[in-house]
């Protein structure tokens, strides 16, 4: 539940917008969609992406394939970023 411990420490987030790097399916922000103005993902896995889009409808312009190259949203763009259960899925971490 490291999803709810974020939420938890971070009380003010009402007003905030998110962005869940490493999204997979949506889960996680499916639990903390109510606590965030604003909330995005993106998942290296167009499978992940696929599924999210589907959890998560009507967030599908939110919730983007992410290629390591680039970020599809401004710089400045969020005010909270979370990173679940991925430096495990990370192969060459020099590239980090």
């Amino acid at each position: 539940m490291s999803y709810i411990f974020c939420i938890g420490r971070h009380t003010s987030t009402q007003q905030k917008s998110l962005l869940d790097w490493g999204c997979n399916d949506g889960y996680g922000m499916e639990l903390m969609r109510p606590y965030v103005a604003h909330i995005a993902g993106l998942d290296s896995a167009e499978t992940a992406i696929l599924a999210a889009h589907q959890k998560l409808p009507d967030l599908q312009s939110n919730i983007r394939v992410y290629d390591g190259k680039g970020l599809p949203f401004p710089p400045g763009r969020f005010d909270v970023v979370t990173s679940f259960q991925v430096i495990e899925h990370v192969g060459k971490q020099t590239a980090l």
